[in-house]
């Protein structure tokens, strides 16, 4: 039994737009940057987790574009901070980002397997 297409699709729309509420505040003025009650290194982390996952489930044979994408964000999100007086871009927040969505696409990854593996 094959993906069901309309999931396919709210999954990839989904996915699109996490990372685009990613890139809108991670480049906002710091005053406008939604926040949470867990420490910025949590969300980043989380942030790009839930984001690798829906990509992965949404494309699951995409796995390493989907990882190489998150892995580019991360860094060109943390340079365009540089371009925003109120912000800062720092190595070790694209470190939190690039392991939370390489934490993401794993747990993606192993969800497609158990679901081929259930389904077999």
């Amino acid at each position: 039994m094959g993906p069901n297409p309309r999931l396919t699709t709210c999954l990839k729309l989904l996915a699109w737009g996490f990372l685009a509420v990613i890139v809108f505040a991670t480049i906002v003025p710091i005053g406008l940057r939604p926040t949470t009650q867990f420490s910025p290194n949590i969300e980043r982390f989380a942030a790009f987790a839930v984001t690798g996952l829906v990509f992965v489930l949404a494309y699951p044979r995409r796995w390493v574009l989907v990882l190489a994408l998150l892995v580019l964000t991360a860094g060109a999100l943390e340079a365009m901070q540089l371009m925003e007086a109120s912000r800062h871009g720092r190595l070790r927040d694209v470190l939190f980002k690039i392991a939370g969505g390489g934490f993401g696409v794993a747990m993606g990854c192993f969800l497609t397997r158990l679901r081929y593996l259930l389904l077999k």
